[in-house]
């Protein structure tokens, strides 16, 4: 049902909101009679987590439902940082139609939830990328560019690593920054 509500909402011409509203309302009933019949399998839990985020997209409030889910999916596994990744992420998708004041607090709480990720899995180099932004967010340039940069030690083939990196210090713009940041994009160029 979530393929077909996406499928509809791309369509460029004769777009059924009602379909795909339909859909959303149908992919959410299967998951939450699935999570009633297995309240602790995780994949359950996370596929509804998962469901409620992508109609998130159409539904804001299904945000909060997302969260819930991912959070109850870290109860059933404290050590996963995806989970906390996850949850960071949609704190910032919140963030985003929060007004100005309000804004800053739900951006700092993603960080944390980014840094959280981070300190559980060392190796984890989106946990670093998706740090790095919420770093930039606050205006942590510092920050941000050590951020990216352990992402891009970690996974230097990535393209979104090599580029953002560049560009956090072309923004950050002190010493050799320009210098580093153009070469960088020379780099991702190629």
């Amino acid at each position: 049902y979530s393929v077909l509500a996406n499928n509809e909402a791309l369509k460029t011409e004769n777009r059924d909101l009602n379909l795909v509203q339909a859909y959303l309302n149908n992919s959410i009933a299967a998951a939450n009679q699935a999570s009633g019949l297995a309240k602790n399998d995780i994949a359950v839990v996370e596929a509804l987590a998962q469901i409620y985020e992508n109609s998130g997209l159409y539904a804001l409030e299904s945000l909060n439902l997302a969260e819930d889910s991912y959070r109850k999916a870290l109860e059933l596994e404290p050590n996963n940082p995806g989970f906390l990744l996850k949850i960071g992420q949609i704190k910032l998708k919140q963030a985003a139609s929060k007004k100005e004041e309000e804004r800053k607090g739900v951006i700092e709480e993603a960080r944390d939830l980014f840094q959280s990720a981070v300190d559980k899995k060392d190796n984890f180099s989106f946990g670093y990328y998706q740090l790095a932004l919420a770093k930039e967010s606050l205006s942590d340039l510092d920050g941000a560019v050590d951020s990216m940069s352990r992402a891009y030690i970690l996974d230097k083939n990535n393209i979104n690593n090599i580029f953002h990196l560049g560009r956090l210090y072309q923004a950050r713009g002190m010493n050799d920054d320009y210098t580093i940041a153009e070469a960088l994009f020379k780099r991702a160029s190629e």
